[in-house]
């Protein structure tokens, strides 16, 4: 009788209060997870972003000494070599021996293919032919420019990310070290697809050697005489600065 009297026992008031109290703790917790994890989001993607600022920087350097063995020209975006088994180069296979290294074409956001930056080719779809002059960007298909005759180097893009391709999104498949495929930037529709993943920016090196990261919508330049847009930024002008 005594021993079961002992067993139906009730539970002390204190450990009920020690059960609440746990849970309070939780949801403490909870609430403060739930506070911090953006935050370590936001310094995760910083992180990120720092590496492709670094990454542009160094591919650029590369490109820039690539122009002092080449009468100041900068490297193509791809162009047609014996000295290939595959018949050319890309732009990221020139600037190797300059301290282009594959690691640098890495870009930790995106998802796919093993190379993550354009040249600007600037190349519209009737002039898409191996050296001809009428291409308007800075390296292009057998073509390229010398800096110093550009009108405002600084606001000439010279390399930008490209976007994340995968198969099932773009007919040539990923981008990856020293295939054409997803080397360069083309005219029109490349340029309007630019993802801005850095925290709603884009990184974007300029042929005067110098890195920015850009907002949205503020890369398209000026349209030229002929009527080709000129791929530089305007950001500068208050009056040409989308809304964000």
């Amino acid at each position: 009788m005594t021993s079961r009297s002992a067993g139906n026992r009730r539970r002390p008031a204190w450990a009920a209060f020690t059960l609440i109290e746990l849970l309070v703790v939780i949801a403490i917790i909870a609430i403060l997870a739930g506070m911090l994890l953006p935050a370590l989001a936001t310094a995760k993607e910083q992180a990120k972003k720092t590496r492709c600022f670094n990454n542009c920087r160094q591919l650029l350097v590369a490109a820039v000494l690539y122009t002092l063995d080449q009468r100041g020209y900068l490297p193509c975006g791809s162009m047609s070599t014996s000295r290939s088994p595959k018949g050319y180069l890309t732009w990221d296979e020139q600037v190797v021996p300059y301290g282009g290294i594959t690691n640098l074409l890495i870009c930790t956001s995106h998802k796919y293919g093993r190379r993550h930056y354009w040249a600007n080719a600037n190349i519209e779809n009737g002039q898409q032919i191996e050296g001809n002059s009428k291409q308007t960007g800075v390296m292009a298909l057998g073509f390229s420019v010398q800096p110093e005759t550009l009108r405002n180097p600084s606001g000439v893009i010279a390399l930008t990310e490209i976007r994340d391709q995968k198969a099932t999104y773009a007919f040539g498949g990923v981008s990856n070290p020293g295939e054409g495929w997803g080397s360069m930037l083309f005219a029109y529709e490349d340029l309007f697809i630019l993802q801005y993943r850095h925290l709603k920016r884009e990184t974007i090196s300029f042929a005067d050697g110098h890195v920015e990261n850009m907002k949205s919508n503020v890369l398209m330049g000026p349209i030229l005489p002929s009527g080709k847009w000129s791929f530089e930024k305007f950001y500068r002008d208050p009056d040409k600065v989308p809304r964000q």
